[in-house]
């Protein structure tokens, strides 16, 4: 067991005291525990997570002494009724530390300098676009020189922001989930926008991405030596910010792509790259628990032992430094100097909970569920899908796949695909409110691509790459692949 901080083990007795929802829900795990005084108290509090905890009490239950939060934003939904989240002021400062680090000690932004940050994360009432738009304006606070704009996903916003305001910046620092932020850069490009004039940097969250994907931000915005001149930033709509990529974890990904020793020391025998986020535990506790990450944050509804159904596992800073002197990495000595040496680790191979991504937005059984019993197809179906996301071979494009089973008899053509196709967008349109505004920002590129599978064809329990399938009669679930 990993030594818990004394700020964890405070905050989960300031739950146990001052958490109405959370008194409640200790009496229902038959816990009588009272405060926490030592890690054993700690180990011994139930799991919470979003269905069985957050969704069972009221907002001011969950909250401390039933504090009315400062700001609310949303996640989209499994039936398209969006989950509603809580920040305070405290969350707000740890997003201006966490984003002032990434700033100063990774893009190494000097105060001085005149830096325009350009948002474009979905903006409105989800939290990626603005929490990120208020974390960065808090570093004006700070000295930081800083001019936000949230064009979000607005396409010509974002092109008329980089024609008209851009060329009066130092730095400029674009914010986005890495499909859409890699359609944008491609897209002002080709509108004549030259990033050799531009000292560019990049941060994403949502969507992990490749090496490869990195390598072609690199060479767009003429960084090609600086892999750290784009960040991913790993959060939730539960707790925010929890950690984020630093050049340490970056050298240790790109290093463990050749590297097959040390590739199996650090994801085992994932088939598909995980990330490498790193965390500060003055914000954030992790624990390992049945392969998913089970985390302890202070937010606005204190999250005490909170399954966020993420895969993945923990190195502490120790277990690392072994990994790395027993690796073949290059000049040791100089890889202590890299910013992120006394941070733990954090990698995330993936979701336990039944959603596929495509865009950095949770695309759920439901949604294509009702596409399948839709009257219209409905007798054309056996009932079973299989859904996942593809990047294109040269990391430029993200596509969404939805593969539908025929019924026994019942041969594919393109009017009947058509039709399905259709039927699948009207659906994903009505049920899922953040497709629907990407939908309206991207177009066609958001399209699924639909495909009629002849019955028995396939098994449908099997796939090469991640996907969500749903077999007719079982519950849906996701295929971790076998590439």
């Amino acid at each position: 067991m990993q030594n818990v901080p004394k700020s964890i083990k405070d905050l989960a007795s300031k739950a146990i005291k001052n958490v109405k929802a959370y008194g409640s829900w200790l009496k229902t795990h038959d816990s009588k525990i009272k405060t926490i005084s030592t890690d054993s108290d700690f180990y011994s509090l139930p799991i919470t997570n979003k269905k069985d905890y957050i969704g069972k009490f009221k907002v001011s239950e969950l909250t401390l002494n039933k504090q009315v939060p400062q700001f609310t934003y949303a996640s989209s939904g499994s039936s398209g009724v969006p989950t509603f989240w809580f920040r305070d002021e405290s969350q707000e400062k740890i997003g201006i530390d966490i984003h002032e680090t990434i700033f100063r000690d990774i893009f190494k932004i000097k105060k001085e300098q005149k830096v325009l940050v350009v948002i474009t994360f979905s903006m409105g009432i989800w939290i990626a676009g603005n929490y990120t738009a208020a974390a960065i304006a808090g570093l004006s606070t700070r000295g930081y020189n800083v001019t936000v704009a949230t064009p979000g996903l607005e396409r010509n916003d974002i092109l008329n922001v980089f024609k008209n305001i851009a060329p009066n910046y130092d730095t400029i620092v674009i914010c986005g989930y890495p499909p859409f932020l890699m359609d944008v850069i491609l897209d002002l490009k080709k509108n004549g926008i030259d990033f050799k004039k531009h000292n560019m940097f990049g941060l994403t969250a949502g969507d992990k991405f490749t090496e490869q994907w990195r390598d072609l931000f690199m060479k767009i915005v003429k960084k090609e030596n600086n892999p750290a001149c784009v960040v991913g930033v790993y959060g939730s709509a539960d707790a925010v910010v929890m950690g984020f990529e630093t050049p340490l974890s970056i050298l240790l990904r790109r290093t463990a792509i050749k590297d097959r020793e040390l590739y199996k020391e650090l994801f085992g025998d994932e088939k598909l790259l995980p990330n490498i986020s790193q965390y500060d535990e003055n914000f954030i506790f992790f624990e390992e628990k049945d392969t998913e990450l089970v985390i302890t944050a202070p937010t606005s509804i204190p999250l005490i032992r909170y399954n966020i159904h993420d895969r993945g596992n923990i190195i502490r800073q120790a277990d690392m430094k072994k990994i790395i002197e027993n690796s073949n990495l290059p000049k040791k000595s100089e890889i202590s100097k890299l910013f992120g040496w006394d941070f733990p680790f954090v990698i995330v191979k993936g979701r336990t909970d039944v959603a596929t991504t495509f865009y950095a937005l949770n695309i759920y059984p439901e949604n294509i569920r009702a596409a399948v019993e839709d009257k219209k197809i409905k007798s054309f179906l056996s009932g079973n899908f299989l859904v996942y996301n593809k990047q294109s071979a040269d990391a430029k494009r993200e596509s969404l796949f939805v593969e539908l089973e025929m019924n026994s008899g019942i041969s594919a053509n393109k009017a009947l695909t058509a039709k399905a196709t259709n039927i699948v967008v009207k659906h994903l349109m009505a049920l899922n409110i953040e497709f629907a505004k990407l939908h309206k920002s991207i177009g066609k590129m958001a399209l699924p691509k639909v495909l009629l599978i002849n019955y028995q064809k396939k098994d449908f329990s099997k796939s090469l790459i991640p996907s969500l399938v749903n077999i007719k009669g079982k519950k849906p679930r996701m295929l971790l692949g076998t590439k």
